[in-house]
């Protein structure tokens, strides 16, 4: 299921103009809810984000972000796990 989901993320990332994420909880270990992902899973997320940002042409006079990450529920992870790797 999070191969699927990594696979979709690739794609919208090549043919929106904005995209949002929303992630829910970050997990160090297997998952257990649907909604998990694991540390490894959300660090290849953030390799194909800021890989599209580098590899994209980039207009001076009209730059719009282009990312957007959310966090839900205030999970501890997303200072623990989260916090560091967009530090």
């Amino acid at each position: 299921m999070i191969n699927k989901m990594i696979n979709q993320i690739e794609e919208i990332l090549q043919t929106s103009d904005l995209v949002a994420l929303v992630m829910h909880r970050i997990v160090n270990e297997l998952p257990e809810r649907w909604e998990d992902i694991p540390v490894s899973k959300f660090e290849m997320i953030l390799s194909l984000i800021k890989f599209e940002i580098l590899t994209d042409t980039i207009d001076a006079s009209n730059m719009k972000p282009t990312h957007l990450l959310t966090f839900d529920d205030g999970n501890e992870s997303d200072y623990s796990y989260v916090y560091p790797l967009l530090t």
